[in-house]
């Protein structure tokens, strides 16, 4: 099984996720889960919250 997850790192060094999806999500869905997560991270910094992420995948062994 193929999974997606994303990481990140906030301006001020604070760890992001991981947040996981079994679907590939763009990027305006990562930065939603995000946003609801950092709310004053998105307040400050705006549109990307200042946040540095990346998404990758990986394959599940269950």
């Amino acid at each position: 099984m193929r999974v997606w997850v994303a990481v990140g790192r906030t301006e001020s060094g604070d760890d992001v996720g991981p947040y996981v999806w079994s679907y590939e999500p763009d990027e305006a869905e990562i930065l939603r889960v995000m946003e609801a997560d950092w709310p004053e991270e998105f307040e400050a910094f705006g549109d990307d919250g200042g946040i540095s992420w990346d998404l990758g995948s990986a394959e599940v062994i269950v």
